[in-house]
């Protein structure tokens, strides 16, 4: 089997309470499609872990991106500390670490996924944190195999969304034959949800993902661990790509 989920946000609890109810076989592969990192109180624990996994893949988030443009002093060097970012505690955890340590975990990060491809029966679904490099359809890239001279794609991959309001990208983009599922955007931030919220017709509480967009082509599964330090808002949601013969797949809402 193959699950995906994204944007843990250092919350270390809710991410070995997924780990334990999946029990993972030797042939099944969890891939988290980026941000493991921020916000949370335990990003280091949740990178260790899924380092130690075989069976667990990292891709980029833009947090990710973050960090190592701060090691290496690339980019934007400054914002992963900024308030709005939530990189600080991240930061503490790091630089507790021996130095070993740490250049261990960079490197990993270096060498994770920015896009996958995977054929599910007759289904094709491009993983990614956000948006994808167009100019690579089809292609599974690592952010090692691009380097820091394409720091501006790299950038622009884990930026752009169709659910935000800057770094916009229409959601006619994504459309390639395969269904895309990311994160980055908290699904309870997504403009359709939030009008729903406004009219009555769902409590913000009682927002969980997957958001389909309505042709059907992406999949915005951050179920909002971002929020779970100011409010009891959001969790980890984990999907399986397969499905059965009535289209249902499994699904895990860690709160």
């Amino acid at each position: 089997m193959h699950y995906v989920c994204s944007d843990i946000h250092g919350q270390y609890g809710l991410y070995r309470r997924l780990i334990d109810e999946l029990e993972l076989q030797e042939s099944d592969t969890l891939y988290v499609i980026g941000d493991a990192i921020d916000r949370g109180p335990d990003s280091v624990g949740i990178l260790k872990d899924i380092m130690s996994r075989p069976n667990v893949e990292l891709f980029l988030g833009n947090h990710e991106l973050m960090m190592l443009d701060h090691y290496a002093g690339t980019g934007y060097p400054g914002i992963w500390t900024h308030e709005s970012n939530g990189g600080t505690a991240t930061l503490s955890q790091m630089e507790e670490l021996t130095k070993g340590e740490r250049k261990e975990i960079l490197d990993y990060v270096s060498n994770t996924w920015l896009q996958k491809y995977i054929a599910v029966g007759d289904r094709c679904y491009a993983l990614h944190h956000s948006y994808w490099i167009t100019t690579a359809e089809g292609n599974d890239i690592r952010f090692s195999e691009l380097g820091r001279s394409n720091w501006t794609t790299v950038f622009d991959a884990v930026w752009n969304s169709p659910y935000r309001l800057f770094e916009h990208v229409h959601p006619d983009e994504y459309i390639d034959g395969c269904i895309h599922v990311i994160g980055h955007v908290p699904v309870q931030f997504v403009a359709e949800n939030q009008a729903a919220v406004r009219d009555g017709k769902i409590r913000m509480e009682d927002i969980r993902p997957p958001f389909i967009d309505a042709v059907g082509h992406i999949y915005n599964i951050d179920g909002g661990c971002s929020l779970r330090g100011k409010s009891d808002i959001g969790g980890l949601y984990c999907m399986s790509l397969e499905a059965d013969e009535n289209g249902h797949r499994k699904e895990f809402w860690i709160r």
